[in-house]
Order: C-alpha cells, then structure tokens, then sequence
C-alpha cells in the first residue's frame, strides 16, 4: 500500500542526483517509479511487485526489529520510516547541496548536527530494542552523520566502521533498494558453520550495529546494476544512505570510504 504524502520535487531532485532511467531492460526499480513523485491515495501493490526475501521475516510494518542470531548486535526494522519521513530527509539532502557537483559522492558533520536530522536522532532513541540500554540512553546518542550516494551500479568495500566510533551504529537506506552483505570480519575469524547474511534494504528500512555486529562482522555492498531477490531481477536506482555514529572523545575528524 502506499499512502497519501508530501513528496520530493522531482527537478530538484534530478539536479542533484541525475536520472536512472537509461536502462533498457524490464525491470523493476524504485527511483523511477511514479509513486516517488505524485501525491495518490491508498494503491494496492501488485502480487508480482512483493517480494519476501528468506532473511526476512513477519510484516514489512514490524513494531519490533528483525534479529540474527548469528550476528548479535544486528537488528533489522523494514520500513522504520514512512514515505513521508523519507521524503522529510532526501530534502534535507538536497537543501544542503552535499553532491551539487558530480564527483562528489560522500559528506560528512560532527559534532552539532543540524535540525533537519536532529528529528532523526530523536525517532531513533525512541526505539527500545534499537540498541542495548547504555548505548540508547548515552547523550548524545550520535555526533556524526556519513552521507553517501551510491549512484546506479555504484558499492561499498566489505568494512568494519572505523576504531575511532564508539560502539552502536544505525544506517538509513533511501531512494532506491539494494543487498547489503555481511560476512565475518577478516580479524575475527567465525566458525565454518557461521554464514555470510544478505539482507535486501527497501527505501525506510532501518539497520543498526552494535556489539559483535559493529566490530566482529564487515558489511558492504556489491558493485553491479541490479540485484536478483526471489528469482525477480531488480534494478538499481540511485541511492542514499544516511548513517549516525558517535565520535570517541578526543579521536579526530577524517572521511573513510
């Protein structure tokens, strides 16, 4: 179902993003969907357009997080947040002309963050299994945001989040779905029954790391056009992700990749 919202200005929007729509193939993608621009009351989705991939479990509309019992410290909220919410933070983007030019792909802030994700950090806390209680009670509970575009096609090498964040990690996927994949880190070598996970992030799809998950596991994300969910091949879109950390006091700024 989709609902009746506000939604991002689509010239604004391809100003700074560009257009994904110079594929051929049939496809299904969710940047170039019309439902993204236009304002349209209750739509039922077609039976071919859902897909229930194996690692996901209950209704897309969870009240509590997806866990793994391989990977503690992983939690998982499909569509945390609503199309509204989402469309709140992709013009936030934009108004802030992070990517104004084409070669830039990545930003970042520390320390105050600005109002217009403030209420993100807020929604979060409010979560009660987002973390373990230390670590969603801590003030500030983030003073870092890393912003990335990843256009079409575009990854991100398998990492462990830099030494220099505290513990408790929450990534944001808008714009356009993708598989993120997480394996053992190379420097905490797992038990041979231990398996690499693929998760399939939808626009408003929530992670968040702590514990074994932030430090003990790398996740990334494969560089190709199009992913295969359910036998269906889905196409890439242009795609953001937002994610929060929080800085241990008295470590430096720096950009990562």
């Amino acid at each position: 179902m989709t609902q009746a919202c506000k939604t991002v200005d689509k010239d604004a929007y391809t100003a700074m993003f560009g257009s994904d729509s110079d594929s051929e193939d049939t496809v299904l993608t969710d940047v170039e969907d019309e439902r993204f621009w236009e304002e349209s009351g209750p739509e039922e989705v077609e039976e071919s357009q859902t897909f229930n991939p194996d690692h996901v479990v209950g209704s897309f509309n969870a009240s509590e997080g997806i866990t793994f019992p391989d990977i503690p410290g992983l939690v998982y909220y499909p569509e945390l947040f609503s199309h509204t919410q989402q469309t709140k933070l992709v013009e936030a983007v934009i108004a802030e002309q992070y990517f104004a030019t084409p070669e830039m792909n990545q930003a970042m802030r520390f320390g105050d963050l600005p109002e217009s994700l403030t209420w993100v950090i807020d929604s979060l806390r409010s979560i009660s299994d987002l973390f373990p209680e230390p670590i969603r009670t801590r003030m500030p509970l983030f003073d870092q945001t890393i912003i990335n575009l990843y256009r079409k096609g575009d990854g991100i090498k398998s990492h462990v989040d830099l030494a220099r964040f505290e513990d408790g990690i929450v990534i944001i996927s808008l714009l356009s779905s993708c598989i993120m994949s997480l394996k053992p880190a190379s420097t905490h070598p797992a038990p041979e029954s231990v398996q690499a996970k693929d998760i399939y992030l939808r626009p408003g799809d929530v992670l968040s790391l702590s514990g074994t998950a932030r430090y003990d596991w790398e996740h990334g994300i494969p560089e190709r056009e199009y992913d295969i969910v359910d036998g269906v091949k889905l196409e890439r879109g242009t795609r953001l992700s937002v994610t929060f950390r929080r800085l241990i006091k008295g470590c430096g700024e720096g950009f990562e990749g």
